[in-house]
Parts: structure tokens; C-alpha cells; sequence
């Protein structure tokens, strides 16, 4: 959205789709159309990576023929980050030489951690997907954002967290505690609205 329309610092996508006429389901399928046609972050520089994302970005406008509103959405990479690997410019040390990686669900496909936390967002899909998700039934709306939760879970290997709004907390630990899945609830951070 920034690259497209500049501007959309602490707007959330949705109300961006609304402000610019954009069908939000066919923009979150357009996004996943430009997540998985994005560059490898495991091949050449952050540097390069920012050039190939720019280049990927303008190939996919949000309306056919649409003109950018100004150059403040254009990807480059800071000296420091310049050239290191795409991945590592995303991951942080937490302490004793391990890393952790922060990246959005269409980068890890056919990864796994030993451990994962997914984020939940907090706005208004959030109950419809997780409503989706512990009812069985799955609205074609939906059902995008359901493949993503689904690859998000199973990249875990041992350990499956999730960072919930508090809105959908209680929906989704009874959906887990009535299956089963053994969980363990508690406020390990507040973080705004959020409880893992």
C-alpha cells in the first residue's frame, strides 16, 4: 500500500482498501500473488533483494494503469543492511548465538523452526477466520486467510504459540482444550490488545 498510495502509516488495510475503492479480498489475494513472486531471501544481498521487490511491486498495481502517488513507498536498503543477506537483515540475536526470524507467512513455505509464534491480527477478519477456523465451516471469504493460518501452524516443529487479540482469546483456548491439543495459557507480555 505505501509503495502504491505513500502515506498510510498506522491506517490499517482495510480502511486503505475502503479510502481507495479497493476490493480488500482481492487486494489480500493480490498481495499473496506478490508474496510468493517476491525474490528468495536466501540468494544475494538485502541491497539486491530491494531492487527485485521494487521491480515485483510495480509489476502488480493495486488498479490496472494506477500511477504511484510518490517515490516514499520505494524499497532500499540502509548502509548497514546493504550487503547482508535478505534473511539476516530480518532476524535478531536473542542471546546465545540462536537466531530468531521475523518474517511474514509466504517467506517461510516449506520451512520449519523448532519453535514458531504466529500473530493473530486484531482487526476485522480476525473473528470471521478464527469463527472459520473452529467451526469447520469455511466461507470461500475466508478460506485465503485460512491457508495461511494453516501454513503459519505447521512450520512448528515442537512448539506452537499464538499471539491472539483479545476479542478471539477465549474462542480459540476452548476450540484447542475441546480437541485436545494440550495449551498453555498465560500473560507472558501485554502487548496492546494482545495475550499469547
Amino acid at each position: 500500500m505505501t509503495y502504491w498510495y505513500s502515506n498510510t502509516d498506522g491506517v490499517t488495510t482495510d480502511a486503505l482498501c475502503e479510502r481507495h475503492g479497493l476490493d480488500r479480498f482481492e487486494f489480500r489475494r493480490m498481495a499473496a500473488r506478490i508474496g510468493r513472486a517476491l525474490p528468495d531471501v536466501d540468494q544475494g544481498t538485502f541491497d539486491q533483494w530491494c531492487v527485485e521487490a521494487n521491480v515485483t511491486l510495480k509489476q502488480h498495481p493495486p488498479t490496472p494503469g494506477l500511477k504511484r502517488a510518490d517515490k516514499s513507498g520505494h524499497l532500499a536498503a540502509g548502509r548497514p543492511t546493504r550487503g547482508r543477506s535478505p534473511r539476516k537483515v530480518a532476524a535478531v540475536t536473542a542471546g546465545a548465538g540462536s537466531d530468531i526470524r521475523s518474517s511474514v507467512i509466504h517467506q517461510v513455505k516449506g520451512e520449519q523452526a523448532d519453535a514458531v509464534l504466529v500473530v493473530i491480527p486484531d482487526d476485522n477478519r480476525t473473528a470471521a477466520v478464527v469463527g472459520a477456523w473452529t467451526s469447520g465451516d469455511h466461507p470461500p471469504e475466508v478460506a485465503e486467510n485460512l491457508r495461511a493460518l494453516y501454513v503459519a501452524t505447521t512450520r512448528a516443529r515442537r512448539l506452537l504459540a499464538f499471539a491472539l487479540p483479545d476479542s478471539v482469546f477465549e474462542t480459540v483456548r476452548k476450540h484447542l482444550n475441546a480437541e485436545g491439543v494440550p495449551t498453555r495459557t498465560g500473560l507472558l507480555k501485554a502487548v496492546g490488545r494482545y495475550r499469547r
